[in-house]
């Protein structure tokens, strides 16, 4: 077929950012956690191809606070959540 893959229909907008990660549990630990925050409207991640090292994570905010910001304050939480873990075994 004479068409380019469906993942590569994507486009990096003003203010998005490509971020490599090698490991899908981290990305779906990330996006769990966005979707906590009542400020991240969607939070998503997708693996294109099982044998390469290469995800998609989608962020979209409310106006008060930006994609970028949110993420932070994930992973903030999330080592803070793990920390305390570590600390009660």
């Amino acid at each position: 077929m004479n068409a380019p893959a469906a993942f590569k229909s994507f486009l990096i907008f003003d203010g998005e950012r490509k971020i490599s990660v090698e490991n899908a549990t981290k990305v779906s630990n990330a996006a769990n956690q966005l979707q906590k925050d009542p400020m991240v409207l969607f939070a998503g991640y997708k693996n294109p191809h099982p044998l390469k090292h290469k995800i998609l994570l989608r962020v979209q905010t409310t106006g008060q606070t930006t994609p970028a910001d949110a993420l932070c304050n994930a992973i903030t939480d999330l080592i803070a959540e793990l920390s305390l873990r570590s600390r009660n075994q």
